[in-house]
């Protein structure tokens, strides 16, 4: 018995060995393919597809609306009374540098390259009191609604167009703070404003992402890292971050589960695998709110009012 037990033993150590090694040769050669895969864009991208997008001409237009659906009450602003409009913009281009993502062997492998993007900033109307009457905003299904429109001329003069779905420009949602003290940590942890025993938090439509790409026929479209699918598949699919990261006093971006569009359906053809690629990204406004003690930032923001905090998204 003791010879058979020590045979098992040796045998399982080899075993064990053999399969911790397979397992690092696997992950190894997963990531070789996809170093070669980014490798591979980067190279097409500084041969030719570069120099395309740059002689491309980008045009973006804003449709911001209140919701069909009003929410009114002591407990909500009517969004119905909410100013409705049209922007449009020529797109500018920028090579400022992209945000890192983390690789944890330190991007070993990866070629260099020069950014290039298009962008415009959209200024929209202040969702702030303009007295210190602090009512809840609406829920996302009844908040105010944008629709972003893009035109596209390539290279060798084709016309494309396309159109997101409607997002909430701002919005409240509930969340659950830790206990105990709930009240205080919704505050201090969540950025929220405790009312009616609930924590309400602030979410404001930051940025707008979108990713493109030449077809065959030299015409502009989505780059769509899937197909869209309707907002439980998108929500159970997210790969979501379990932290937030703050700003400066004012804000706190979160990775959280994928944002759905009003229509219930996933758009997939934005700049972070954190967000399952969704093209828009939505930050808690930690100034929002009646509290006695706000940071400088935010009391700049509040002695403005609804003139002196306007919406800024950058797209």
């Amino acid at each position: 018995p003791n010879l058979a037990t020590g045979l098992a033993a040796v045998v399982s150590a080899i075993l064990l060995c053999a399969g911790i090694t397979s397992l690092a040769h696997s992950v190894t050669n997963d990531r070789a393919e996809k170093v070669q895969a980014y490798d591979d864009r980067v190279e097409e991208w500084t041969s030719s597809a570069r120099e395309d997008f740059q002689e491309s001409w980008l045009h973006v237009s804003a449709h911001w609306l209140a919701s069909a659906a009003p929410f009114a009450g002591s407990q909500g602003r009517d969004v119905s009374q909410l100013a409705e409009g049209n922007a449009s913009y020529t797109m500018v281009e920028t090579t400022a540098a992209e945000r890192r993502f983390h690789d944890a062997e330190g991007s070993a492998g990866l070629l260099a390259y020069t950014p290039l993007r298009f962008q415009s900033t959209f200024h929209f109307d202040s969702y702030y009191p303009t007295n210190d009457t602090w009512e809840l905003l609406a829920p996302r299904e009844n908040a105010s609604m944008v629709v972003f429109e893009f035109q596209f001329r390539s290279r060798n003069g084709t016309y494309s167009t396309f159109a997101t779905q409607p997002w909430p420009l701002v919005y409240d949602t509930v969340v659950r703070p830790r206990s105990p003290a709930q009240d205080s940590k919704c505050r201090r942890e969540n950025h929220g404003t405790w009312q009616n025993q609930r924590c309400h938090v602030v979410k404001r439509l930051n940025s707008v992402c979108v990713q493109i790409e030449l077809n065959e026929a030299g015409e502009w479209r989505l780059n769509k890292k899937g197909p869209d699918v309707n907002a439980s598949s998108a929500i159970a699919a997210s790969t979501a971050a379990s932290g937030a990261i703050a700003g400066a006093g004012s804000t706190s971006r979160h990775r959280g589960t994928a944002s759905v569009g009003a229509t219930g359906t996933h758009e997939s053809y934005g700049c972070d695998p954190g967000t399952a690629w969704h093209p828009a990204t939505y930050v808690t406004d930690a100034c929002w709110g009646p509290y006695r003690y706000p940071s400088e930032e935010c009391r700049q923001r509040r002695a403005g009012g609804a003139a002196g905090a306007a919406h800024e998204v950058l797209v």
